[in-house]
């Protein structure tokens, strides 16, 4: 199981809460074993974990990342939460906190910024965080692109996240440089042959369902899959 929030969601995801929460979880139960967040960039420059494009504020406004400088943000944070639970903080004090306790399955969001300064910027905090223990993965192939060129010969694992089976061909393309293939749980389940096909390791995203993942566990499928990326850790039990 790779967490997406803390346990039984308790906090908000992409929060140092919710990893807290995972990595506590993680000692009384072994078959936890990574966390999932996604990262874009602000307005200057900075590396923020948060899912989607944009905050809703107060009055119903909306701060778009890419076009917000952190300290906005930052500012917002701490007027509206506590530390740990602040929504959209830094992927720098997140690897803090995290500190390989956990495989951290880091997607990048490829919103409206630019790019090369993302990646610039992953790369130097991949240095500082150390070897091991990361996958990072995308949706969008111009990206992970330019990220494991970016990352060549350093031992940085790469995946790529599938939705529909029009991305097969690209999935395909992407293969020789890719370590997993990362599907929505209903596209493996419908596309099983094609996808294992493709020879690498595969984790399969996001059953929330308590019957979802009873599907998963008891389909004759499960034994392909690495890991299921879910929201909800405690759906653990049925596996």
């Amino acid at each position: 199981i790779i967490s997406h929030r803390g346990y039984r969601n308790r906090w908000p995801e992409n929060t140092i809460g919710a990893f807290a929460d995972a990595v506590a979880f993680s000692q009384t139960n072994k078959l936890i074993r990574g966390l999932e967040l996604d990262i874009q960039l602000t307005s200057d420059g900075e590396i923020v974990v948060l899912h989607n494009p944009s905050l809703w504020v107060a009055h119903n406004e909306e701060w778009v990342i890419a076009r917000t400088p952190y300290e906005k943000i930052a500012q917002y944070a701490d007027d509206c939460s506590d530390v740990r639970g602040r929504v959209c903080p830094l992927l720098e004090d997140v690897l803090k906190f995290v500190s390989h306790q956990l495989v951290i399955y880091c997607e990048i969001k490829a919103y409206d910024y630019d790019y090369d300064v993302l990646v610039d910027g992953l790369v130097r905090l991949m240095d500082d965080y150390g070897p091991g223990d990361m996958v990072i993965h995308s949706f969008n192939p111009q990206m992970l692109k330019m990220v494991i060129e970016a990352f060549s010969g350093t031992g940085r694992q790469f995946g790529f996240l599938m939705s529909s089976p029009e991305m097969f061909d690209i999935a395909r393309e992407l293969s020789a440089d890719l370590d997993y293939i990362h599907p929505q749980f209903e596209l493996f389940l419908n596309h099983v042959s094609e996808i294992s096909a493709m020879g690498r390791r595969l984790n399969v995203w996001t059953p929330n369902r308590e019957r979802d993942i009873v599907r998963l566990v008891e389909s004759d499928k499960d034994q392909i899959i690495e890991g299921i990326i879910t929201d909800d850790v405690s759906l653990v039990r049925h596996i």
